[in-house]
């Protein structure tokens, strides 16, 4: 029984080096959502770009790239918020928006938006 426990910790830490991108290998693959949908009262980060969220929350904890969308995840002590970028019109913008605490139960993102400035 120990054992198993001990094997699934470990699983555990290794997938969260992958994930902070401790390793040498690809980016992990992140389900990203449709285009053109919405996480919430994210209504303020919709249409923003790459630039304007960089200013907004300073450096992301992560920055994900697959084919033309984007992932910026931005956090602090209190909650993380994902922002996803899609291309539109020659632009790479923000269209879906998601929020959650840190024990990973969904927030609002307009509130979460406010603790991270």
């Amino acid at each position: 029984m120990n054992k198993a426990i001990a094997a699934a910790a470990l699983g555990l830490a290794l997938t969260g080096c992958a994930a902070s991108g401790g390793g040498s290998g690809p980016a992990p693959r992140v389900p990203l959502p449709a285009p053109g949908t919405t996480g919430g009262a994210a209504a303020p980060m919709m249409g923003a770009d790459a630039a304007t969220l960089l200013r907004r929350f300073g450096e992301p904890l992560m920055d994900v790239q697959e084919g033309t969308a984007r992932k910026l995840q931005f956090g602090n002590a209190s909650c993380v918020l994902d922002a996803y970028l899609y291309q539109r019109g020659g632009s790479q913008l923000v269209t879906h928006v998601e929020a959650r605490d840190r024990a990973g139960a969904p927030v609002d993102a307009a509130s979460c938006a406010a603790t991270l400035r």
